[in-house]
């Protein structure tokens, strides 16, 4: 990372006494001064303080507290992953998806699991948007991660207890058998997994994601994707799972295409971001299910394999 010019640290000391600070973690002038009207918006009493714990390189999102995602402001804490655009992106779309092909009076309500939910955001956003009956069910491993679930929720819809259609759990979904068994089939399943490969997180990793998000959450490759394979297929008519390379959605694709029984029975599709890479491995089965899937995953991504 090259150096901060002498030139740039005086310009940003001349513009505001809390700018060169702000450079450490910005490089950039101009990105020092964004940051700066949102310290400035959000913690006026404390803005210098904000600024120092910035130099530092304490992600934005930790000094103010809150992330933005979709409509929603999502609280944020040390020891839990900030929530990403990627993600907001795709799941804004799923919504958009689901609300103009499912019916509001569904039958029961559509069941959706979130795995490895992390702040919730991406429940929450769908509780929030959903124009149909759901039932939704956040899982996460740290405890951290459950109780800023618990908070987001209650901060965001409830007044004096949890709503009764959004469960929480912590479980370990790789190692604690068996898997959770879902009351009834599940209709969509989400999971923004740990995926970045150890030695990507090494060379390519921000400075502030590598120091203060956890690693828990960050660092991965395979297992999750063979977990969706061994123990979530069998319970769940769609999936919708973030990737950080087309090495993992090719893991799931040909995983599908080769085996007879799952070649037959499900649709495997690939999704790109507005940065146009890779960002979703989705898939859903054709028949025996309630929901038209076809039809919600019609403007989301490209189907890559179809069992007809």
């Amino acid at each position: 990372m090259p150096r901060i010019s002498w030139k740039a640290a005086f310009e940003a000391a001349r513009l505001h006494p809390c700018l060169p600070l702000l450079l450490r973690a910005c490089r950039t002038v101009e990105q020092a001064q964004v940051e700066l009207r949102w310290l400035l918006k959000e913690t006026p009493r404390s803005v210098r303080q904000a600024c120092v714990l910035r130099s530092r390189h304490v992600p934005l999102q930790y000094v103010i507290g809150t992330q933005p995602f979709g409509c929603l402001d999502i609280v944020c804490r040390r020891n839990v992953l900030i929530p990403r655009w990627e993600t907001e992106e795709w799941t804004t779309e799923l919504i958009a998806g689901i609300n103009g092909s499912v019916l509001s009076s569904v039958h029961g309500g559509i069941k959706i699991y979130d795995l490895c939910s992390g702040t919730g955001c991406v429940p929450l956003l769908m509780k929030s948007q959903l124009q149909c009956d759901a039932h939704f069910t956040a899982i996460d491993v740290s405890r951290h991660a459950v109780r800023l679930i618990r908070l987001n929720l209650n901060r965001l819809f409830s007044k004096g207890g949890s709503p009764a259609d959004f469960r929480i759990m912590q479980r370990d979904i790789l190692h604690e058998y068996p898997p959770i068994m879902p009351d009834g089939r599940i209709d969509i399943v989400t999971c923004n997994p740990p995926y970045i490969r150890r030695q990507d997180f090494v060379t390519d990793v921000q400075k502030s994601v590598k120091l203060y998000e956890p690693k828990l959450a960050l660092i991965g490759d395979l297992e999750f994707y063979q977990n969706l394979l061994d123990h979530w297929l069998p319970r769940t008519d769609s999936f919708v799972y973030e990737i950080g390379n087309m090495g993992q959605f090719d893991f799931i694709s040909k995983t599908v295409r080769q085996d007879p029984n799952l070649s037959q029975i499900w649709n495997v599709g690939l999704k790109f971001d507005s940065n146009n890479s890779p960002r979703c491995v989705y898939g859903f089965k054709s028949e025996n299910t309630r929901l038209d899937y076809r039809k919600i995953f019609q403007n989301f991504g490209n189907i890559m394999h179809s069992c007809k």
